[in-house]
C-alpha cells in the first residue's frame, strides 16, 4: 500500500479510510480465499512473512513513549 499510495497514514489520520479500504479490498481481501495466508503475504507485499518491521514498529513506538 504504502507503494501506491504513500500518504495513506496521513489519510487515515484525518479519519478517510475510504481509498485505504478500498485498496485493501482489491489487493487483500478478494485473495484472502485463494492463497494461504503466507503465500497471501508474499503475493500482497513480495517478500516472504517476516517479524522484522513489526519489531522495528514496536521498538520505535516504544523508544518514543519511554525516551530509549
Amino acid at each position: 500500500m504504502p507503494k501506491d499510495m504513500p500518504n495513506w497514514l496521513a489519510q487515515i489520520g484525518q479519519g478517510k479510510f475510504g481509498a485505504v479500504k478500498k485498496w485493501m479490498a482489491e489487493h487483500v481481501h478478494r485473495l484472502g480465499a485463494l492463497y494461504d495466508p503466507e503465500d497471501l503475504v508474499f503475493h500482497v507485499t513480495g517478500e516472504h512473512l517476516n517479524a522484522t518491521p513489526f519489531v522495528s514498529y514496536l521498538e520505535n513506538k516504544y523508544a518514543k513513549l519511554f525516551g530509549h
